[in-house]
């Protein structure tokens, strides 16, 4: 195969020659390699700068800073959507982080720069000043320091307006100084401010235009051609309403009555007082437009849209004009409007780290080699509903990434604005008598702690009930039902997604007939925490007999305890299996319903999925903590069998107890305190026949050998 070798051609040798396959060389010289041969292509003649893809000539240079400045004072849209864009970012919160590992010099540095911008300058001001440039497309301040003792540090950041920007002077290596036309009192002065003592903010910066592309420019057209309809409007709604005035003059007419006639038409205005006395055969009358009078307000309307679609905040238009839409698509929409303010948000914390930050450390800390940086988070608010969930998707996991302690506790009350806690609370502890374990971590006697609050029982507890850790069973329960109920509501938006999506492909005849695959994800999560709870069982059983035997030794561990029910775990699997497909089923028949009556809209096939999916969203999903409820108790219940097996030999008697449950059903009642040699001797538990059905907390209490049953 043979080609042109270009670096020939280059060097003007016309020859075909084979490919060189062989790598490309690093240059010769390090000079070479240093050197930029390229160019930005931003022209700037004389230090005025000139953007080659702007095609109106009222939009370049000082006069498009004019005209930004009247479309952002006049227009309610305008102002509207940048005051949208500019609060949240002002309102986030900003800090200066050292860097990883800091040194104590790199933590001396970061404190300083804190203490600086937040508590000696308006840091807030710097924030609105740097904003300005989504108004014009760029924004300055010029750092102003002053000495106090052996250190230099910062008296303000003074703005530098986009209006009194004149001139570009650009320099080879650094940032370019700005040459000033403004006043200072009554004194107009032309001042040049080193490019080292600015801050520089350019919205969309391409090339060397320093002064950027304002947001304000693609909302141009739309404003312009607003501004002109909103005066047709007007117009139009004056004559319309009132109607057009006609003269009919009589046929000896003079010239001077025609003058008067037509100042008459040209004054009219409708008063209470209006009125006009006709000269003998001369007729008035107001005549109104006929057939359909045309109306500028949904062209306005269209016009206002595309003035907030320029800065992604199309959700402000929701609700209301000809715009629709719901919840679930003004939340996506705003979603990726926060995350561009966000970026927006980061760029101006890139510049004052890069300029500000830096000089005040270079100014102060001889030597350093990493900076410290101003960072910016929380730009939208977190809403309580979204931190719960989410704190309690990540405690239900089958790892516990979240734990509570009072550092969490601190920036909930904080997020929410409640009071501070008067003092620490203890927490409960994993296992034991004093708190209910998670799914997953290993479960030791060395965890218990003393019980937060004493559980509420159906009555006293009575002979070997007494020995139970009553406070960590019911706590286990509880938190396992909050588990799973986490991670099937967690699961619902998704699958609920897959199930209208399968629905809206399908003849509505066919509706019956769609389905989806068990999840197993869902099964995994499901089944992870009921292994928890029901290791939690077996090792309640160990415990049980280590009081009531008094042996004094060391009880099992949780690992030690799932190496011995090994062998009854595949219970479990069918028993998330269920649950999974049982709460698969119910979001299917749910589906369906919401489907079909969205099907006999006229409305497109996507919004009828998205007006489904909210439907969807706002019915009650109290049925999945029934759910949940299920899983928890056979798990424990299952453990708890595990334990009778492990330790069947010592068992001398099984008891029924209707204990744990605050309100016991007739059932339940009838069968507390039955006996047997063994479980199956007496009433099954969870019991089968109870009314509060799948809530039953009913359990099997052991007596060991004859010293338990010394105590029954």
């Amino acid at each position: 195969m043979i080609s042109l070798n270009i670096g020939q051609l280059d060097r003007g040798l016309f020859d075909i020659s084979p490919v060189n396959t062989a790598p490309v060389n690093v240059p010769e010289t390090r000079k070479e390699a240093t050197t930029e041969f390229g160019v930005s292509g931003t022209p700037i003649l004389g230090g005025f700068l000139r953007e080659l893809g702007e095609y109106n000539p009222e939009l370049v240079g000082h006069s498009a800073i004019l005209r930004y400045e009247e479309m952002r004072r006049s227009d309610g849209q305008v102002a509207a959507t940048l005051s949208a864009m500019k609060l949240p970012i002002r309102g986030a919160e900003w800090s200066v982080t050292a860097p990883d590992d800091p040194t104590p010099a790199e933590q001396e540095a970061a404190d300083f720069v804190q203490d600086c911008l937040f508590n000696e300058c308006d840091f807030d001001g710097i924030v609105e000043n740097a904003l300005l440039m989504l108004d014009f497309g760029f924004a300055a301040h010029e750092d102003v320091f002053y000495i106090s003792g052996d250190q230099i540090r910062l008296r303000k950041c003074a703005p530098r307006l986009p209006v009194t920007c004149y001139r570009w002077v650009t320099n080879n290596d650094g940032p370019p100084d700005l040459i000033q036309m403004g006043y200072q009192g009554s004194s107009y002065k032309t001042v040049q401010i080193p490019g080292n003592k600015l801050a520089l903010f350019t919205l969309g910066q391409e090339g060397d235009n320093y002064t950027g592309r304002s947001l304000c420019r693609p909302m141009y057209k739309h404003w312009y051609m607003k501004t002109a309809l909103e005066i047709v409007e007007a117009i139009a709604s004056e004559r319309n309403g009132m109607g057009i005035p006609v003269i009919t003059m009589a046929a000896n007419a003079t010239s001077n009555d025609r003058r008067v006639a037509e100042q008459w038409l040209q004054s009219l205005s409708v008063s209470e007082k209006t009125g006009l006395l006709n000269p003998p055969g001369w007729t008035f009358e107001l005549v109104g437009v006929k057939g359909q009078v045309h109306s500028a307000l949904p062209t306005i309307e269209y016009h206002d849209s595309k003035i907030t679609k320029a800065a992604l905040a199309q959700f402000m238009d929701l609700g209301g004009g000809h715009s629709g839409g719901n919840r679930a698509l003004g939340q996506t929409m705003s979603d990726f409007f926060y995350l561009s303010l966000q970026a927006l948000a980061s760029s101006i914390a890139r510049v004052l780290t890069e300029t500000t930050c830096k000089r005040l450390c270079d100014l102060n800390f001889a030597g350093l080699t990493r900076y410290p940086k101003i960072s910016v988070q929380k730009i939208l608010s977190t809403k309580i509903e979204t931190a719960v969930d989410a704190l309690t998707k990540l405690a239900a996991g089958t790892v516990n990434v979240i734990q509570p302690d009072d550092d969490l506790e601190a920036w909930i009350r904080q997020d929410l604005g409640a009071p501070p806690a008067s003092k620490p609370r203890p927490r409960p502890a994993s296992g034991g008598e004093g708190g209910a374990p998670k799914a997953g971590p290993d479960l030791s006697a060395s965890e218990a702690a003393p019980p937060a609050s004493a559980p509420k029982l159906s009555r006293e507890p009575r002979g070997v009930e007494k020995f139970m850790a009553l406070s960590a069973i019911v706590g286990t329960l509880d938190q396992g039902q909050q588990d799973i109920a986490a991670a099937l509501r967690a699961a619902r938006p998704r699958l609920q997604k897959e199930i209208v999506q399968k629905l809206m492909s399908r003849p509505a005849a066919e509706a019956h007939r769609v389905s989806i695959g068990l999840d197993e994800v869902l099964v995994t999560a499901v089944r992870s925490i009921m292994d928890g709870i029901s290791d939690y069982g077996h090792k309640s059983v160990t415990e049980e007999r280590a009081r009531q035997l008094r042996a004094g030794g060391q009880v099992p561990t949780a690992a030690t305890v799932r190496a011995s029910a090994a062998g009854k775990k595949q219970d479990l699997g069918v028993y998330a299996d269920g649950i999974v497909s049982e709460f698969s089923n119910n979001l299917q028949a749910r589906a369906a319903n919401v489907v079909l009556d969205q099907r006999r809209t006229s409305k497109s096939t996507g919004q009828q999925i998205l007006d489904a999916e909210e439907t969807l969203d706002e019915q009650s999903d109290g049925w999945i903590d029934g759910m949940s409820y299920k899983g928890a108790n056979e798990a424990f219940a299952d453990g708890r069998q595990d334990g009778y097996e492990a330790y069947a030999e010592e068992i001398g008697e099984v008891l029924y107890s209707a204990l744990l449950d605050p309100n016991t059903c007739d059932q339940c009642s009838s069968a507390d305190g039955e006996s047997g040699a063994t479980p199956d001797d007496i009433t099954a538990v969870p019991n089968p026949d109870c009314d509060g059905g799948d809530k039953c907390r009913c359990v099997h209490v052991f007596v060991f050998a004859d010293e338990g049953k010394a105590v029954k």
